[in-house]
């Protein structure tokens, strides 16, 4: 009967510790963080859980752990970063690839009025020329 009552305890703990985590992963969610942030939010709540009697190497692990995601945040903020000017690179890019097109449509319309322009000059030459003879 104890057993059973000790194996019930038990069972309570490991429920109530999976709520536990359920609820920081909502909460890192409605927070809008990122996917490492709720990982690392994730290991604080582990290391948290771990009994103070822990052997030096599951520290050491732990600590190995917090190193390689700390790496990955910032690998992952510079590659946003990355992104970001990339992004940017391409909107100024555009921006003046439209200017210049632009810019082009103006001067062929130019072109175009000018050679009408002289077009009706010859014609006009011609014309008083055929008069004057």
């Amino acid at each position: 009967m104890q057993v059973e009552a000790s194996e019930e305890a038990a069972n309570n703990q490991k429920e109530q510790v999976q709520p536990c985590d359920a609820e920081i992963e909502e909460k890192a969610r409605s927070k809008g963080w990122t996917m490492f942030q709720r990982l690392g939010s994730s290991a604080a709540a582990v290391a948290a859980a771990v009994p103070m009697s822990s052997t030096p190497s599951e520290t050491t692990g732990l600590q190995e752990l917090e190193g390689r995601l700390r790496e990955m945040e910032e690998a992952l903020s510079r590659e946003q970063k990355c992104r970001f000017l990339a992004e940017r690179k391409n909107v100024l890019y555009r921006n003046e690839l439209l200017r210049v097109s632009q810019d082009n449509a103006a001067l062929r319309e130019q072109l175009e009025q000018l050679k009408r322009t002289q077009q009706r000059r010859d014609t006009f030459m011609v014309d008083s020329l055929q008069l004057a003879i």
